[in-house]
């Protein structure tokens, strides 16, 4: 059995773990912000499906199709984030329609820019396969639009983190708990992929995905230790 395959079922069965997370935060729906984390779970759980069959796919066409599933939630996971992270610190006047809008332009031209890509090439400039660790891997050439969509993600990231070291410098000793299991939690969702994103170490597989279930762990573990989807945002 090659090592696809383990990585595969690492991520199958951690999307159904994602499922119980979501579970969870549909039992805690009468709070904002168990709303958006259970959104969140579902954009993950097509990130996480979709490569984990990916990697036993062995045609080029079979690997788009599921990068294709993969970007039904890729474009949405840092939208979602910061709203999260917004109704988290105690800042839910700011999740408005308006502001909810804006945020969404970045995710909606990620989408429409990557399943354009057939017509101006300028999200993945061109696809091959890689057969050198023993399985098909897709090695991706990125054009400029992509590092358009790497660039909001991380805008994104970088407010949502700010919001987070501010709670944390005017929280009390519990609360700080709280705040630093989410940042770490954050890490997962963003610093692994931009590993990934930018070729910092050389890995054969897209790392990203096993960030986010990294970051599941960090947040079942506060789900179960300090009920965090019922957390109240109010700083102490």
């Amino acid at each position: 059995m090659g090592y696809n395959m383990v990585l595969s079922a690492i991520l199958i069965i951690f999307t159904f773990c994602f499922m119980v997370l979501l579970h969870f935060s549909w039992k805690n729906r009468e709070t904002p912000i168990s709303i958006s984390y259970g959104l969140g779970v579902v954009a993950a759980s097509f990130y996480t499906f979709g490569y984990a069959f990916q990697l036993v796919s062995t045609t080029m066409e079979q690997i788009i199709f599921w990068i294709h599933v993969q970007y039904i939630g890729i474009p949405f996971a840092s939208f979602i984030w910061v709203i999260m992270i917004l109704q988290f610190t105690g800042n839910q006047r700011l999740v408005t329609k308006r502001n909810v809008a804006l945020l969404s332009i970045g995710p909606l031209y990620t989408l429409i820019a990557h399943f354009t890509n057939g017509w101006h090439y300028l999200f993945y400039k061109g696809m091959a396969l890689d057969y050198s660790q023993g399985f098909s891997l897709i090695i991706l050439d990125r054009g400029p639009l992509f590092y358009l969509h790497i660039g909001y993600v991380y805008g994104y990231y970088l407010v949502g983190i700010c919001l987070l070291i501010h709670m944390y410098l005017k929280s009390n000793r519990e609360k700080k708990k709280h705040v630093v299991l989410m940042m770490i939690g954050s890490l997962g969702v963003f610093v692994v992929p931009f590993i990934h994103s930018i070729d910092v170490i050389k890995i054969p597989v897209d790392i990203s995905p096993f960030g986010l279930v990294i970051s599941g762990l960090f947040y079942l573990w506060g789900i179960y230790q300090f009920n965090m989807l019922k957390l109240s945002p109010t700083i102490n």
